[in-house]
C-alpha cells in the first residue's frame, strides 16, 4: 500500500510563495516548462491513483478500493485537458499520446463496467426506479459491484450524462473511444436512460435525496439539466469519430429534450421541492454542462447560489446540508425527523465550488470574478511535500464553536477536512482551472463541440443528421415559419374543401412521399439500439411527440412526413370532439413554433378525415384552415403550401441505421386514401351530419343494483337507451366479470359497441361510462402529470369525501391507471375519466398559463370538478349535467374556473359565489404560506381548525419557511375543511393574523390559536352590528363582503390578543402608545422623517415627521362637528378615549420622557371611530414596540431606515372602506397632516390620494356611498393655475410631458381638470417606466378613452407644447420631422430606367439620400423594389397595364402610387420619402390577405405575391411543365458536402434534376430564392450568384446539344447527370453517342427519354449547331441579421457596374428620427462575378471565416437570399 503523503495545514508566508507560482504562472519562461509542471501534478495526484485494470479513479486517493464513477469523468477530464493543452506544441516527448489514452481508458473502463449491467438498462427504460439504476460506485480492481441497491443510491442521472457530455467532448477532440457497433448500441440506450430524467426522482449529485436524507428521491434541476445537455451535445454524433459509418450515429428525441429543457428551466432557480438552493446548479449552468443560455434563469440562479450558500471557505452544498458535519453520525444512514435543523449555520464549506467560480468566469469573460475566486482559493490552499497544491474537500466547523457560529454566522474559523489523501474531484478541477487561466488551454479546446456558445453561435454541424442550430427563444415568434400541409383523406374531401378556397393534397398527390402515423414511426425508431447480445431492445414504445412529427424522414429510401399524435384514432374519446381538435391544432402550432430548435423548417401535416365533415362543428375547421391560410396563427407565422415545395426547406432526419437492418418495407403501411365513386360534396350542406341523439328511458339504475341477473338482461334487451345499456353492462360487469357472456358476445365487447354508437352521436355522458368501464386511459398523460409537478403543484385525485391519491411524483402509465380507477371508479364511475380529462386540460394549461395556477399548490381533481358543477349551477345551466358536455366544453369550463378572478366583477358574482370557487380551488394569496409560517412562530401551543392541528413543533424544527413540504402541511389542513366557502374564509384569518403579528412585533399567543373560535367570534359580532338575528351566524358572516368581513375577523382577532396574549415588555424609552403625524410644513422642533430605532412606520419628509403620545393631541372641533353633522355620528373627546384606553390596558401611561414643544401639536382633520373595538385595533396599532437598542433621547431625530409598515394602525391596509376627505383650499397645493392610527384615513396629498384608491378592493354599497360622499364634497374645490404657466395649453394641444425619470413623453391633451390635472394620451407605450398608467380613467372615474397603458395623469405643469412642431406648419410635420428635409415630389407620366455603363457614371450618383428610405422594417419592400425598377425595365408592364374587368376596385391607385410616387421619382430623383412607401403598404395592407405589411418584418415573396398575384394580377413569369405558374422560383436541392462555393447555376440544374420540371418557355424574368429559410437557416455558407445563367436544357422542346458529339441532342437520360460531362447538359445524347455511352455496365440500366425536337429545327440541324439560352443577372437582395439590402447592376453587359443599396443605411435622431438610405458603388462585384470564378475562389479559398472577406464580398457571397435574372431578347417582344 503506497503511503499517503503529508498534508500541512495552513501554509506559512514562504509557502505562501510558492503557491504563487500555481495561481500567476506567467512568472515562467517556457510554456513547455509550464505544462511540464502540470503534468508532474497530473501524474502524482491523479494517474497515480487510476485503476491499471479499469481505469476509474476513487473519491479519495487512500482509498484503492472503491471507484466512483462522478469523479473518474472529472479527472478524466483533467488528464484529457491537458492533453489538449500538449497538443499546442511540437515535441511532447510521448506526453500527449499518454495522457490521451489514460483519458480513453477511464472512459472505455467506464463503459465497460456499465455494459455488463445492460439487463438493468432494459429494465430501467420500462420502469425509472432505484432498483433498476446502473450503478455509480466499482471496485477498482474487479469492476464489479460494492454497494448493493439497499447499502447505496446508485440512481444519479447527472452521473450518465456528465459521461455522455464529455464523452462527446473527447470524441470531437478526436479521441477512439468507442471501438465496436455492439458499445454504440449501448450508448444509444444510455441516451435512453437519461432521455426521462424530467420525470425521474433520483438522488442527485449529492447522492441522498432530499435534504433531509430520509431516503426520498426528488426532482433535481441539477440532474435534468446535465440530461438536457448530454442529449443536445450527443444528438447527431457519430461515436467513430470523422470516419464513421452511418450506423454509429446517435439519436436522440427531440420532444424529450423539449420536456427535459422546459421542465429544466421552469425549476430553475430552485434545485428541488426541498432544497430551494443548491451549490450542483454550478456545474449544470455552466462549465461542463451549460444547460441554459437564457441570461436572465442562469444569473438569477447563480447569484442565488452566490447570496445564499457563499462562504470564507468554499460554498455550502446546501441548507441544512448535515454531511461531514461535527453532529452527524456517521453510523446512521438517516436522519431522524426534525434532525436537519441542527445543521442550519454550521454547515460544511466546500472549495470546489471556488473552482467552478474561476472556470465559469474564464468562459464568461468576467475577469474580476476569475480574480476574486482564485484570491479566496489560494488563501485555503495548501500543500504536499512535493511542493504541489493540495484543496481540501471541505471545511468544518469545530464542535466548541458551534453554538457560537449558529448564533453569529461566518464569526468563527473553519478547520480544514480531517479525512487524509487527496479529494481527487478537487485536484482535477484546480487542474483545469489553471490551464485555462494560464492561457495554456483555451476554452474551445476544453469545449470543442462549444457547448458554452447558444445553439444558434456554435458551428454548424455538417452531415445528414438533425442539429440544435435555431435562434433563441426571443426571436422565434417572428422569425420561424410552421410550414403546413394539408393532406385529404379523398378526392371527394378534397373536392369540397376546394370550394370553399382551402387547396388540399390526397396521399396519391404527395407520391412516392408517404404519410405515416406517429405510431409507424414509433416501429421504426424501435429498431434503434437493438442489440442482441447486449440484450437491448432499442427505443422504448414511447409516442412520437409534436416536434418529432414535424420533420421529414427519409426511411429505407422513402421519404415519409408524419401527422401529429392529436389526429390518431384513439380508444380515448377526445378525439371525437371536434372543437376540442380544432383547438389542438392551434396548440399544436404554437407549441411547435415556439419551442423548435432545429435547423430547417417545421412541416406539420394537419390530416382532414372525411368523418369530420359530417361534424356540425366543421364549419369551424374551415375557419381555421381559412385563417392559416392568410399566413398566421394566433401570432405565429405558418405558410401552407404544396408538400413538394415545402421538403428542401424541411428539417429533414436521415434515418440511416435502417439500412442496416433487414426489415421487409411491408411492417410499414402509408396512410391510405379513401376511394369514392362520387367525387365529391359541393358544399358543406350536401354532407349528411351526426344525428343528434336524445335520450328517453328515465328509469332508475339505482335500482337494480341488487337486482339479479336475469332482470337486469332483460331491461337490456327491451331499453333503446344507450346510457342505460351502459349502466346495467356495468352492473352486470362488476358482478360476473368482463367475460360474461350476453348475446353470444362478451360483456366488454357490447360495451366496445356502445362506446363507439355513442361516440357516434356525441352522447358525451354515455361514452364517458363505457369508457370508464373499458378502463380506457388518455394517451401520454405521464407526461401532463410531470408538467404539473415540476412547477411546484401536486395533483390528487379522488372524489370528495373519499379517499384521495396524491401525485407527488412522475409514474408510469400502468400505476397511472391502476391508481385512477382503484381509487375513483368504485364512488363515481364517470368521474374516472372526467378526471383524467381534467389531468390532461391542467397539465397542458400549466405549461402555457402558469400564471392561472397561482395560489394553488395541491390541484385536487375532485374539488376542481366541484368548482366546475358549481359553476354552472351559478348560472342556471342545471338542466345539463357536466359529463354532458363535450370535451371542449369541459376544457372551457375548466379555464372559466381557473380565471375566476378575471371575470368575477364583470358577471357580478356575490361574496359567497366566489368564496365558494376559490375554496373549492384552495387558493390563497400569495406569500399566505410565510405568513402561516410568521403565525406559527408567535404560537407556542399551535394552530387548530376543524380539530386539526398544526404544532409549532417540530414543525418548525424540520421545516423552513420556503419549504414546499411546509406548504403541503398547511394545504392538508385546509383541506380538511369539507364547506369550501368556509375554507376560504380561514384563508382570509390567517392572513389577517399574519398582519397584526407582522406589525407588532411585541404580539404572541399564550393559548392554542382556535380558528373556528375567532370565526364565531366574528359571525356573532356581524350580527350584533347588522341587528340581524339569525340562526347560523358564520353562514350570515359567508355571505358578507370581503370588507365587512375583514373588518369583523380583525376585531375578533385584536379581541382575542388583549384577552389571551402577551404583550413584550417597553423599555426604558417610555411606556405607552404613540401616534404618528405628518405635520403640514416642516418646523424647527423635529428632523423626525416618520422612522425610529431602525424601523420605518410612515413616511414623511424630514422636519414634517412627529411621535407623540395620546395626552398630546386635541381634534378642531369645528371641523369634526361639521364631519358629524354631514354623517350624522357623533366622536367621542380624546379624553374619554384616554379613559377607556387606561381602563382596558393597564400598562398604558400618559407620561412622554422625550422633549416636546410646550405647545400641543394640532392635528388636522382627525377621525375617530365611535366603535370601542375598532378603538382598541388603533391603540394596538399605536403601540409602540421595544426599542431596538439602547439609546435614550428623543423620538424625532432621524435613524437608519429599515422596512417597516408604512401605517402604524395593524390593519389599515385590511380596511378598505377609507374615508377620504379634504378641505376645500384655494390656491394652494393641498398639503395635510396624516394621522395613520385611524381606521378612517384622512389623506392629505394628491398623491397620497392615488396611492389608497388604487389598492385592489371590493367595495360594499355603504363604503361606496362614503366614497360618492367624499367625492361630491371635492368637487367643490378649485384650483388657480399659477399665473405665466400652461395657459396656452388646451384639450387637443400636442405636448411633451416633464419626468425626472425619463426623455419627455409625447402626447396630446384629452381633458383638463378644475384642479390643474391633466389627462395627457401618450405617443406610445412606457410600461417599463414606474408610471401610473391607465386607460384613460383616474380614481375609479372615466375621463376619456384610450388604448390600455396610454393614459397618465399629471399636473398641467409638467407639460409644454411639443417642440418637435415648434414654428413647422403642419402639414409638413411627417415630411420635415419625421422622414427628414429631403423633397420627394410626384413624378407623373413615364420615365425610363437608368443607365450607367461606367464607374464614373456610378461614383456620380452615390451617396446618402439615394434610393428608398426605410421606415419601420420596410427593408425587405425597398430592397425588392430598388432592384426591380432602378436600372431595368423588366417589370415595367405593371406600371401601365390597362385595368382589366376582373381586376380589383383600387387596381389603379395601386398602380399610380408605384408608378408616380416610387418609380418614377426613383428613376428620376434617385430618392423615394418613406411616406410615399407607406402609401404602398397600407394600399397592399389592406388588400392582400398578407398582414403586418405596414410594421412587421416581412420577407420579398410575400410581398411580391401581394403586389403580383393578389393585387396587379401580373401574368406568372414562369410556366412549369407540370401545369403549375410562378413568379418566383425556390432552389429545393439536398446539400452536396463535395460543393464547397456551388454556384447558382449549379443549384439551379440541380433542383430543376431532383423536382423533375422544366420551363415551358424562356421567362423575360427569373426570380431564384436560394436554399436558405428565413433569415438564419442556410443550406450552404456561401453561394456565388452566376452572372449568367444557362437556362437552355431546362427549357421544353427546345433543341438541345449531344454532350458527346455536340450534334442535335434527340435522347434525354437524367441518371448520367455528371457523368459524361457538367451540369444538365450532360444528360443530352444523339442516338449514336446515346447507345456508346451505354454500353458500359455501370450505365446499362439507365432509362434514357425521347426529347422532342421542334420540326423546324430538325431540317437545319445538320447546318446549324443548337444554340445556348443565357440570362444575365442585373440584381442580388440579400438578407443579414433580418435586414435586407441590394447589389444592383446599373448598366448592361458583362463589365457593367454595380452599386450596393442600403435603405437604413444611417439614422438622424433615435426615437423620434428617421433612416437615412444610401447608395455605395462597388466596382468589385463584376470582378467577382466573373465567368472564369478565379476572383471568387481565391476570395473563398483565402477567407475561410466569413468575417475576414470584404464587407462587400460577404454578403454577396454569404448572405444572397433572392438573384433577379432577365433575358434582354424576351423583354424586347413582352
Amino acid at each position: 500500500m503506497v503511503k499517503p503523503k503529508r498534508m500541512m495545514r495552513q501554509p506559512s508566508t514562504d509557502e505562501n510563495l510558492n503557491l504563487d507560482q500555481f495561481l500567476k504562472i506567467s512568472n515562467y519562461e517556457d510554456t513547455v516548462k509550464q505544462l511540464d509542471i502540470y503534468y508532474g501534478i497530473v501524474k502524482r495526484q491523479l494517474l497515480r491513483y487510476q485503476s491499471p485494470t479499469n481505469g476509474l479513479f476513487p473519491v479519495l486517493s487512500t482509498d484503492h478500493k472503491i471507484g466512483s464513477v462522478r469523479e473518474s469523468v472529472y479527472c478524466a477530464a483533467a488528464i484529457w485537458g491537458l492533453y489538449q493543452a500538449y497538443r499546442r506544441i511540437d515535441d511532447d516527448r510521448g506526453k500527449s499520446y499518454e495522457l490521451g489514452q489514460a483519458a480513453v481508458k477511464c472512459m472505455r473502463g467506464i463503459l465497460q463496467c456499465w455494459i455488463t449491467q445492460a439487463p438493468r438498462v432494459e429494465l430501467f427504460k420500462k420502469q425509472q426506479c432505484s432498483a433498476h439504476a446502473l450503478h455509480v460506485k466499482f471496485h477498482m480492481t474487479t469492476g464489479e459491484e460494492v454497494y448493493t441497491d439497499d447499502e447505496y443510491y446508485h440512481l444519479q442521472i447527472d452521473v450518465i450524462s456528465i459521461y455522455l457530455i464529455f464523452l462527446v467532448q473527447m470524441i470531437s477532440s478526436g479521441l477512439q473511444i468507442i471501438y465496436t457497433q455492439d458499445e454504440v448500441a449501448f450508448v444509444q440506450n444510455l441516451v435512453y436512460y437519461v432521455e426521462r430524467a424530467y420525470r425521474t426522482p433520483d438522488y442527485g449529485m449529492w447522492e441522498r435525496g432530499s435534504k433531509y436524507n430520509d431516503g426520498t428521491p426528488e426532482i433535481h434541476a441539477s440532474s435534468i439539466g446535465m440530461a438536457k445537455s448530454a442529449l443536445e451535445a450527443i444528438n447527431g454524433c457519430n461515436l467513430f469519430g470523422d470516419m464513421g459509418a452511418s450506423w454509429s450515429v446517435i439519436y436522440v428525441d427531440i420532444d424529450a429534450h423539449n420536456r427535459n429543457r422546459s421542465i429544466f428551466e421552469t425549476l430553475l432557480p430552485r434545485e428541488s421541492s426541498s432544497k430551494g438552493v443548491d451549490a450542483a446548479l454550478l456545474a449544470t449552468i455552466s462549465f461542463p454542462a451549460f444547460g441554459t443560455h437564457e441570461e436572465i434563469l442562469y444569473n438569477e440562479t447563480k447569484n442565488n447560489i452566490i447570496r445564499k450558500l457563499k462562504g470564507r471557505y468554499g460554498f455550502k452544498r446546501f441548507g441544512r446540508d448535515g454531511y461531514k458535519c461535527v453532529l452527524e453520525e456517521p453510523d446512521r444512514k438517516f436522519y431522524r425527523c426534525g434532525e436537519i435543523k441542527e445543521f442550519e449555520n454550521v454547515e460544511c464549506e466546500w472549495p470546489l465550488f471556488y473552482i467552478f467560480m474561476i472556470i465559469d468566469g474564464v468562459f464568461k469573460s468576467i475577469p474580476d470574478q476569475v480574480k476574486e475566486y482564485q484570491e479566496l482559493l489560494k488563501a485555503k490552499m495548501q500543500v504536499d511535500q512535493h511542493g504541489d497544491p493540495v484543496i481540501p474537500m471541505y471545511y468544518y466547523v469545530a464542535e466548541d464553536c458551534l453554538e457560537q457560529e449558529k448564533q453569529e454566522p461566518h464569526s468563527c474559523s473553519r478547520r480544514a477536512s480531517h479525512e487524509h489523501g487527496l479529494y481527487l474531484w478537487n485536484q482535477a478541477m484546480f487542474v483545469l482551472a489553471q490551464l485555462l487561466t494560464a492561457g495554456l488551454l483555451h476554452i474551445n479546446e476544453l469545449d470543442p463541440i462549444r457547448r458554452y456558445l447558444p445553439s444558434y453561435n456554435r458551428p454548424k454541424k455538417g452531415g445528414r443528421y438533425s442539429a440544435f442550430q435555431a435562434k433563441p427563444a426571443v426571436g422565434t415568434a417572428t422569425d420561424l415559419v410552421v410550414q403546413i400541409v394539408l393532406i385529404a383523406e379523398s378526392m371527394r374531401l378534397q373536392a369540397m374543401m376546394a370550394t370553399y378556397g382551402i387547396q388540399t393534397q390526397t396521399p396519391h398527390e404527395v407520391e412516392p412521399v408517404q404519410i405515416w402515423s406517429s405510431t409507424q414511426l414509433v416501429k421504426v425508431y424501435e429498431q434503434l439500439g437493438v442489440n442482441y447480445k447486449l440484450g437491448l431492445s432499442g427505443r422504448p414504445l414511447r409516442p412520437i411527440g409534436s416536434l418529432g412529427t414535424s420533420k421529414i424522414y427519409r426511411v429505407c429510401g422513402m421519404t415519409v412526413l408524419c401527422y401529429p399524435l392529436v389526429f390518431e384514432v384513439s380508444e380515448f374519446y377526445l378525439y371525437r370532439d371536434m372543437a376540442l381538435l380544432i383547438d389542438d391544432i392551434k396548440t399544436e402550432l404554437q407549441f411547435v413554433g415556439r419551442y423548435w430548435r432545429l435547423s430547417g423548417r417545421p412541416t406539420v401535416c394537419l390530416l382532414i378525415r372525411e368523418e369530420h365533415m359530417r361534424d356540425p362543428q366543421f364549419k369551424e375547421m374551415l375557419d381555421l384552415l381559412a385563417m392559416l391560410k392568410k399566413g398566421y396563427c394566433d401570432g405565429m407565422k405558418v405558410r401552407i403550401g404544396r408538400l413538394q415545395n415545402l421538403i428542401s426547406s424541411s428539417c429533414v432526419e436521415h434515418l440511416d441505421f435502417m439500412n442496416a437492418l433487414d426489415i421487409p418495407d411491408d411492417n410499414f403501411r402509408s396512410f391510405r386514401q379513401v376511394e369514392h365513386d362520387y367525387i365529391g360534396y359541393q358544399s358543406l350542406t350536401d354532407v349528411p351530419k351526426a344525428l343528434k341523439y336524445i335520450e328517453d328511458d328515465n328509469i332508475k339504475v339505482e335500482d337494480y343494483q341488487n337486482k339479479n341477473v336475469p332482470d337486469i338482461l332483460e331491461r337490456i334487451t327491451c331499453t333503446d337507451s344507450i346510457y342505460v345499456k351502459c349502466q346495467l353492462m356495468g352492473i352486470i360487469m362488476k358482478r360476473c366479470g368482463p367475460e360474461y357472456e350476453l348475446m353470444g358476445a362478451r360483456i366488454d365487447e357490447h360495451l366496445q359497441k356502445m362506446y363507439h354508437k355513442a361516440g357516434g352521436l356525441r352522447y358525451w355522458a354515455a361514452v364517458r361510462y363505457a369508457s370508464s368501464l373499458l378502463r380506457h386511459t388518455v394517451d401520454s398523460i405521464s407526461p401532463f402529470i410531470t408538467a404539473v409537478l415540476v412547477h411546484g403543484k401536486q395533483l390528487t385525485v379522488g372524489v370528495i369525501g373519499q379517499k384521495e391519491t396524491v401525485f407527488d411524483k412522475p409514474m408510469t402509465p400502468a400505476e397511472i391507471e391502476n391508481v385512477i380507477y382503484s381509487t375513483i371508479q368504485p364512488y363515481d364511475v364517470i368521474q374516472a375519466v372526467l378526471q383524467q380529462e381534467i389531468i390532461l386540460y391542467c397539465g397542458r394549461l400549466i405549461a402555457t398559463n402558469a400564471e392561472m395556477f397561482r395560489g394553488i399548490l395541491k390541484i385536487r381533481v375532485g374539488w376542481v370538478l366541484e368548482a366546475m358543477k358549481l359553476y354552472l349551477k351559478m348560472f342556471g345551466n342545471t338542466a345539463k349535467l357536466l359529463e354532458d358536455h363535450s370535451p371542449y366544453e369541459v376544457r372551457q369550463l375548466l379555464f372559466k374556473v381557473l380565471s375566476i378572478n378575471e371575470w368575477s366583477k364583470t358577471e357580478q358574482l356575490s361574496p359567497l359565489q366566489k368564496r365558494r370557487l376559490e375554496g373549492c380551488l384552495c387558493r390563497v394569496p400569495a406569500m399566505f404560506y410565510s405568513q402561516v409560517w410568521d403565525v406559527l412562530t408567535r404560537t407556542p401551543h399551535g394552530i387548530r381548525v376543524m380539530s386539526y392541528v398544526i404544532p409549532r413543533h417540530p414543525t418548525l424544527s424540520n421545516m423552513t419557511r420556503s419549504e414546499i413540504k411546509f406548504a403541503l402541511n398547511v394545504e392538508q389542513m385546509l383541506n380538511h375543511i369539507q364547506i369550501p366557502e368556509y375554507r376560504q374564509l380561514i384563508v382570509e384569518l390567517l392572513c389577517i393574523v399574519s398582519t397584526i403579528l407582522l406589525r407588532n412585533p411585541e404580539l404572541i399567543f399564550n393559548q392554542q390559536l382556535d380558528l373556528d373560535g375567532l370565526v364565531k367570534d366574528a359571525a356573532h359580532m356581524h350580527s350584533k352590528d347588522n341587528g340581524v338575528t339569525q340562526a347560523d351566524e358564520v353562514n350570515a358572516l359567508l355571505q358578507t363582503s370581503y370588507l365587512q368581513s375583514t373588518s369583523c375577523l380583525a376585531r375578533a382577532v385584536v379581541n382575542n390578543v388583549l384577552k389571551g396574549g402577551q404583550l413584550q415588555s417597553v423599555d426604558a424609552m417610555g411606556g405607552g402608545h404613540y401616534f404618528g403625524l405628518e405635520l403640514l410644513s416642516r418646523t424647527q422642533i423635529t428632523k423626525c422623517d416618520g422612522s425610529y430605532a431602525d424601523r420605518q412606520y410612515f413616511s414623511a419628509l424630514p422636519g414634517t415627521g412627529l411621535f407623540v403620545s395620546i395626552d398630546k393631541l386635541e381634534p378642531i372641533i369645528s371641523y369634526l362637528t361639521a364631519i358629524s353633522k354631514r354623517h350624522q355620528t357623533s366622536y367621542p373627546s380624546f379624553t374619554t378615549l384616554s379613559q377607556d384606553v387606561e381602563t382596558r390596558v393597564p400598562e398604558f401611561t400618559k407620561e412622554v420622557k422625550f422633549d416636546l414643544p410646550k405647545e400641543k401639536p394640532r392635528a388636522q382633520r382627525l377621525s375617530v371611530r365611535t366603535d370601542n373595538e375598532m378603538d382598541l385595533i388603533d391603540i394596538i396599532g399605536g403601540s409602540w414596540p421595544g426599542v431596538t437598542d439602547t439609546r435614550q433621547g428623543n423620538m424625532n431625530e432621524p435613524v437608519v431606515r429599515t422596512v417597516r409598515n408604512k401605517s402604524i394602525n395593524p390593519i389599515s391596509h385590511l380596511v378598505t372602506s377609507r374615508k377620504v376627505m379634504r378641505t376645500p383650499v384655494k390656491n394652494e397645493v393641498i398639503s395635510t397632516s396624516t394621522v395613520s392610527t385611524t381606521t378612517e384615513l384622512t389623506d392629505l396629498r394628491p398623491e397620497v390620494l392615488e396611492h389608497f384608491r388604487s389598492e385592489p378592493s371590493t367595495q360594499t354599497s355603504t363604503a361606496s356611498s362614503v366614497i360618492s360622499d367624499i367625492e361630491d364634497h371635492n368637487s367643490n374645490t378649485t384650483y388657480d393655475t399659477p399665473a405665466g404657466e400652461c395657459s396656452n395649453l388646451s384639450v387637443g394641444t400636442l405636448v411633451e410631458v416633464i419626468t425626472d425619470i425619463s426623455d419627455p413623453l409625447y402626447g396630446v391633451i384629452r381633458w383638463v381638470g378644475t384642479d390643474g390635472l391633466a389627462g395627457v394620451e401618450l405617443e406610445e407605450d412606457h410600461d417599463h417606466l414606474p408610471l401610473v398608467l391607465t386607460d384613460g380613467t383616474h380614481n375609479g372615474h372615466r375621463y376619456f378613452n384610450c388604448a390600455n397603458g396610454r393614459a397618465l395623469f399629471v399636473p398641467i405643469k409638467q407639460c409644454q407644447k411639443d417642440s418637435r412642431f415648434d414654428d413647422v406648419p403642419q402639414a409638413q410635420v411627417n415630411s420635415a420631422k419625421m422622414f427628414g428635409q429631403v423633397d420627394s415630389p410626384v413624378v407623373p407620366g413615364s420615365v425610363p430606367p437608368l443607365s450607367m455603363p461606367t464607374e464614373e457614371d456610378v461614383l456620380a450618383v452615390c451617396g446618402k439620400y439615394r434610393g428608398i428610405q426605410g421606415h419601420h422594417n420596410s427593408c425587405y419592400l425597398d430592397a425588392t423594389l430598388f432592384a426591380m425598377f432602378t436600372y431595368t425595365g423588366v417589370f415595367d408592364s405593371l406600371l401601365f397595364r390597362p385595368r382589366a374587368a376582373n381586376d380589383i376596385a383600387h387596381y389603379e391607385e395601386v398602380q399610380r402610387v408605384l408608378r408616380e410616387e416610387i418609380v418614377n421619382p426613383l428613376r428620376k430623383n434617385l430618392y423615394v420619402r418613406a411616406d410615399r412607401v407607406m402609401k404602398l403598404r397600407t394600399l397592399l395592407e389592406d388588400l392582400s390577405s398578407v398582414s403586418g405589411l405596414t410594421s412587421e418584418e416581412k420577407d420579398p415573396e410575400e410581398f411580391l405575391n401581394s403586389l403580383l398575384a393578389q393585387i396587379l394580377k401580373a401574368e406568372p413569369f414562369l410556366k412549369l411543365s407540370s401545369g403549375q405558374e410562378a413568379f418566383h422560383y425556390q432552389l429545393f436541392v439536398e446539400k452536396d458536402e463535395g460543393l464547397a462555393l456551388p454556384s447558382v447555376q449549379q443549384l439551379f440544374e440541380q433542383s430543376f434534376l431532383s423536382s423533375d420540371i422544366k420551363l415551358k418557355e424562356v421567362p423575360s424574368c427569373l426570380i431564384i430564392q436560394m436554399p436558405r429559410f428565413g433569415k438564419s437557416f442556410k443550406m450552404y455558407p456561401r453561394i456565388l450568384p452566376s452572372q449568367l445563367l444557362d437556362v437552355t436544357d431546362i427549357i421544353e422542346n427546345s433543341p438541345r446539344q449531344c454532350t458527346v458529339c455536340g450534334k442535335l441532342a434527340q435522347y434525354e437520360c437524367r441518371e448520367c447527370f455528371g457523368q459524361c460531362g457538367v451540369g444538365l447538359e450532360s444528360t443530352g445524347f444523339c442516338a449514336s453517342c446515346l447507345e456508346t455511352a451505354h454500353c458500359h455496365i455501370k450505365r446499362s440500366s439507365h432509362q434514357p427519354k425521347p426529347l422532342t425536337v421542334p420540326q423546324d429545327f430538325a431540317i437545319i440541324a445538320e447546318h446549324c449547331p443548337p444554340p445556348r439560352l443565357y440570362m444575365e443577372l442585373f440584381a442580388v437582395v440579400c438578407i443579414e441579421t433580418s435586414h435586407y439590402v441590394a447589389f444592383v447592376k446599373c448598366g448592361s453587359g458583362h463589365e457593367a457596374p454595380w452599386c450596393f443599396f442600403d435603405s437604413m443605411a444611417d439614422r438622424k435622431g433615435e426615437q423620434n428620427g428617421y433612416n437615412i438610405p444610401e447608395m455605395v458603388a462597388c466596382p468589385d462585384v463584376s470582378n467577382w462575378l466573373s465567368d472564369d470564378g478565379a476572383a471568387s475562389r481565391y476570395l473563398h479559398e483565402a477567407n475561410p471565416h466569413d468575417k475576414q472577406l470584404p464587407e462587400h464580398a460577404r454578403r454577396l457571397l454569404c448572405d444572397a437570399y433572392i438573384c433577379m435574372y432577365q433575358s434582354p431578347d424576351v423583354m424586347m417582344y413582352r
